[in-house]
């Protein structure tokens, strides 16, 4: 399936996130293997906010198991050397890293 229709299902439905009608164009490139340009909000970014989220919700008692294992992922990719990579790339990162092209 062309990774623009997925785009647009996941944007037209009520369970879409809004972040995909602003990215999701990106995302259906990075994922088609086109360029999207210069990084805008790059990995190590969302590396520092998802940090910094983790420790507000642990000085209230909360733990956010499900962010911890975003920034365990993104760690690892940081690692690898895509620390500067704009958050649109990270799904094509991701396929391509698991084989499942």
């Amino acid at each position: 399936m062309n990774p623009a229709h997925l785009i647009e299902l996941f944007t037209e439905t009520s369970g879409g996130a809004n972040v995909l009608k602003n990215r999701g164009a990106g995302v259906a490139k990075a994922l088609a293997g086109e360029d999207t340009g210069p990084a805008t909000f790059d990995l190590d970014s969302m590396r520092k906010d998802l940090r910094n989220d983790a420790r507000k919700a642990r000085s209230r008692g909360f733990e956010l198991p499900a962010a911890a294992g975003v920034l365990a992922a993104f760690d690892q990719a940081a690692a690898a050397g895509q620390g500067g990579i704009d958050g649109v790339r990270i799904p094509a990162y991701v396929v391509k890293r698991s084989g499942a092209d």
